[in-house]
């Protein structure tokens, strides 16, 4: 930032102290089970029962462990020095503690993720002022924000193997780039339909190379499903066990979910990937492949998923990058602004009526230390009675304003719309309007989160 421009400095800067206060005085019962999974690791480990680990965290926790062994292991090696001080000195620490704990490894992805973020627009060539509003954007995002570090998802990793990978393609290191899909894909499987349609597009490029690169790409999760299954014999089963958890908590599992919607024996999402991913290895094989559709297809495919099976919004934080990089290439940004707005509006709105009581707050937060809690909002009250309306609306919100976004950016990349050009001159006031309107949703989020502190 040394060479930034002071006013963008102070900009940033508050624009990251949102972020801290995500970090630090927002959270879930995600982060906590999250971080219990990496001291259960650890707890096995010392007492020689790595084995019965997956049994041991259901035992403990009721609930099953069903993510990577990569992902329990980085957030064991986070936890461990809090760990080795409980075995050394004999004392307990609150498992609060491991929550925050586990925030600052959180915080410390997020601030490499602003960084790469950085980086890649910069590889892409925006000038200066893009690259600072495209890293500010990525702060303001209400997925980034409130489902991703408020929360304590480990989706934050997916979202930095991906941008780190997009790096490499462009420096043309290929194979560091098949390594970090992989591991992008090892964090959370979701990353795929990234994955797959990148490979189809990449095809232009990399002709029979491809079945190499992909190959490497698997070899990650290839490794760590092999290591689990020698280590530890019974994860598959409890891996099964959370799936039939989570579908007796919300009518199906993940995989179940994926062909929820059909019309006839035709499953509606299935057949929109399909189509997506045939036109992607048309334009592989057949054509020469831009940014603008690196950008789109990957993007579609999980947009389809949202709209199709489940809008769940953290795992959206992967295409959070190149939605903004679509939108810094509008013609009009304020265009982009507006419907960026859209998406953090209908994030807000979606979260803070689907989780009810498990909506992000200062739960597992230092204040719940303190003894303070959230209590009723309102807003909530106001609305509860037509709770899974209002929830939909906030999906349906962010999900098409995503869309929209990728509909505009493809129509103005159209060899008709290129040779036009848009001669009417935005007023000055309307377009910092469009700008400053972006520290809403996630400020407002706070606010409410805030007013609603009492005593437990």
């Amino acid at each position: 930032m040394k060479s930034f421009d002071k006013k963008d400095k102070v900009l940033i800067g508050i624009t990251f102290a949102i972020s801290l206060l995500y970090i630090f005085t927002v959270s879930q019962i995600d982060c906590n089970t999250i971080a219990m999974w990496g001291y259960d690791l650890l707890t096995s480990l010392f007492e020689g029962t790595l084995s019965r680990y997956p049994e041991y965290t259901y035992e403990i926790h009721s609930m099953p462990n069903n993510y990577s062994l990569f992902d329990s292991v980085i957030t064991a090696a986070f936890l461990s020095p809090f760990f080795l001080l409980e075995r050394i000195a004999g004392i307990v620490i609150n498992s609060v503690i491991y929550d925050i704990w586990f925030k600052v490894l959180i915080l410390a992805v997020h601030i490499i993720d602003i960084i790469i973020m950085y980086y890649l627009l910069d590889a892409l060539k925006f000038d200066y002022d893009k690259k600072v509003k495209g890293i500010i954007l990525y702060m303001l995002s209400a997925v980034v924000c409130i489902s991703v570090i408020g929360k304590g998802q480990v989706d934050i990793f997916t979202v930095t193997f991906i941008m780190l990978s997009a790096l490499c393609f462009i420096k043309e290191k290929y194979i560091y780039m098949s390594i970090l899909l992989g591991l992008a894909f090892l964090t959370k499987p979701f990353a795929l339909l990234v994955i797959v349609p990148f490979y189809l597009l990449a095809i232009s490029r990399f002709r029979e190379r491809v079945f190499l690169y992909a190959i490497i790409s698997v070899i990650p999760y290839v490794l760590d499903f092999t290591l689990t299954r020698i280590l530890m014999p019974g994860y598959a089963e409890m891996k099964k066990l959370n799936a039939m958890i989570y579908k007796e908590a919300l009518g199906s599992t993940r995989v179940e979910e994926l062909f929820s919607l059909q019309t006839g024996s035709v499953y509606v999402f299935l057949s929109v990937v399909i189509i997506i991913c045939f036109i992607a290895f048309r334009k592989g094989k057949n054509e020469k492949v831009s940014l603008k559709d690196y950008l789109l297809y990957p993007t579609l495919t999980y947009i389809a998923y949202g709209i199709f099976v489940s809008p769940s919004c953290n795992w959206f934080i992967t295409i959070v990058p190149a939605l903004i990089i679509m939108g810094l290439l509008f013609k009009k940004e304020e265009d982009f602004e507006l419907l960026y707005f859209g998406c953090n509006i209908g994030v807000v709105i979606y979260i803070f009526f689907t989780e009810r009581f498990f909506r992000p707050g200062i739960s597992y937060t230092f204040m719940s230390l303190l003894g303070l809690s959230n209590g009723s909002s309102l807003i909530y009250d106001t609305f509860s009675d037509e709770r899974v309306i209002v929830y939909g609306i906030g999906a349906t919100i962010y999900l098409i304003c995503m869309l929209i976004i990728c509909v505009v950016y493809f129509i103005e990349n159209t060899d008709y719309y290129k040779t036009r050009s848009l001669n009417r001159v935005t007023a000055k006031w309307y377009t910092k309007i469009c700008f400053v309107i972006q520290y809403i949703p996630v400020v407002a989020y706070l606010i409410i989160n805030y007013l609603t502190i009492g005593r437990s």
